[in-house]
């Protein structure tokens, strides 16, 4: 909504009022909404989001936690790939006293004789049938990975809501200030017209006390929205991970697509929702996780292989050099024959797992589609107040232009002009409220049908 500043003419004021309107020009006109953008960076919704995307830590979380997803998803943490393994070992041992006796009634005494010996071998681990186990844990780890990937996306779909958001209510919060600025120049209008009729003795000086009281609510009430649109450009830094000092301009208008059509926002939202996405994965996940404790009935197969090298030195003893090079080749089958029905009770408690697996989907599912009508149904209800409060500001507007003639010419009353006031900011509001709820239930119904990022 543009701002659209009331028209006023001014007449000149009196000494007895030169403080007073100093002291509201001040206020009013430092800082005016309008002189922002010579001072700061503008700030599209766009960018917003860009930074948002690129600095928020949840983001950065949930994509490494994606990304430790993927790396597990291998052949070798399935188990189809062997392991290898290499030994080495050196010792050296020193005899203090040896005495040895052999069969032939000889003896061999030998003080500090030293013995050394050394061993390295390579040995090959591979199983090679485990009950379709690890066809069962590679999918389990993809699926596993899809479940990450769609954990990132809902991680940045909700950042990008809270963004847009945030920076909505930006607009909504500088709207609210500019009409609470547009109210303080009727008001001051009205003090000026109150004066000049006590100076000719045409008012009272009651009529110009209240109207200079009204005139310092307003100003409060000014001052009070310029904190909630401080605020609310504060938190719109937090969610960008930078200074929340950090000062910016953004767009006056919201822009809302009044196009969105309920079946179709439902089909894109049962088939794109992340949410059912990652339940289906988890039902996807309980049936496999049956299948991994079913091949516990079958038998596993293993292959093993390996080569080894040791070579013994000793200066006490029958041999003084011995050296050996082997190898050997195994293949080893295993058959759990029983178990104390450990297998029948996992397998049970799988089935009973993939049941409330189902179930927790289609409870989400029932919780998705209740949320999506509930969010479809405001919208189209901010859209029609929308356009309702849009030609209620037209006619507010055109009643102050009507109503500040009126009070020049002594026909109503100040009582009756500042109810036309308050009707205007009143109606101003409403719209730029509705204007808000509008979008964020838009932004809503674009998050729940998967089309918020593409």
């Amino acid at each position: 909504m543009k701002s659209q500043v009331i028209s006023i003419s001014k007449p000149g004021f009196s000494l007895v009022n030169f403080g007073i309107q100093i002291w509201f020009g001040l206020l009013l006109f430092m800082r005016p909404v309008s002189l922002l953008a010579q001072n700061h960076e503008n700030l599209s919704l766009e960018q917003a989001i860009e930074i948002g995307l690129r600095n928020n830590y949840s983001i950065i979380i949930s994509r490494n936690e994606a990304d430790i997803a993927e790396n597990n998803n291998s052949l070798g943490n399935a188990g189809f790939l062997p392991t290898l393994d290499a030994t080495a070992s050196t010792n050296r041992t020193k005899f203090i006293q040896t005495r040895q006796e052999f069969a032939n009634g000889q003896t061999n005494e030998n003080d500090g004789a030293t013995a050394n010996s050394r061993a390295a071998g390579v040995a090959l681990n591979w199983t090679i049938f485990d009950g379709l186990k690890m066809f069962t844990s590679r999918s389990q780890f993809e699926t596993l990975s899809d479940i990450g990937e769609l954990n990132s996306r809902i991680a940045v779909e909700t950042n990008v809501a809270r963004i847009t958001n945030a920076y909505h209510n930006i607009v909504q919060q500088q709207e609210l200030l500019k009409a609470l600025q547009d109210a303080i120049l009727i008001s001051e209008e009205r003090t000026r017209i109150a004066e000049a009729q006590y100076q000719i003795g045409s008012g009272s000086r009651l009529e110009w006390n209240r109207a200079k009281v009204d005139l310092i609510a307003d100003s409060s009430a000014y001052l009070r929205q310029e904190t909630e649109w401080s605020n609310a450009k504060k938190e719109l830094n937090r969610l960008l991970a930078r200074d929340v000092n950090t000062e910016f301009v953004i767009a006056d208008t919201i822009l809302i697509n009044p196009n969105l059509i309920y079946e179709e926002l439902r089909g894109m939202t049962l088939e794109q929702n992340h949410t059912l996405g990652v339940a289906r994965k988890n039902t996807r996940l309980a049936r496999l996780n049956l299948k991994e404790v079913r091949s516990e009935w079958y038998p596993t197969i293993s292959f093993n292989a390996g080569t080894d090298f040791s070579r013994r030195e000793s200066d006490a003893g029958f041999f003084i050099l011995g050296r050996d090079l082997t190898y050997d080749v195994n293949l080893s089958f295993s058959f759990n024959l029983f178990d104390g029905f450990n297998t029948r009770r996992k397998s049970q408690n799988a089935q009973l797992d993939i049941r409330n697996s189902e179930l927790r989907y289609e409870d989400i599912e029932s919780q998705v589609e209740a949320e999506l009508a509930k969010t479809y149904k405001r919208y189209q209800t901010s859209l029609q107040v929308v356009k309702l409060e849009e030609e209620n500001v037209q006619l507010a507007r055109q009643n102050v232009d009507i109503a500040l003639q009126q009070f020049r010419l002594g026909t109503i009353t100040s009582v009756d002009l500042r109810e036309v006031q308050n009707n205007f900011v009143d109606s101003e509001t409403r719209f730029t409220v509705a204007q808000l709820e509008a979008k964020l239930a838009e932004t809503g119904l674009l998050r729940l049908s998967g089309q918020l990022v593409r």
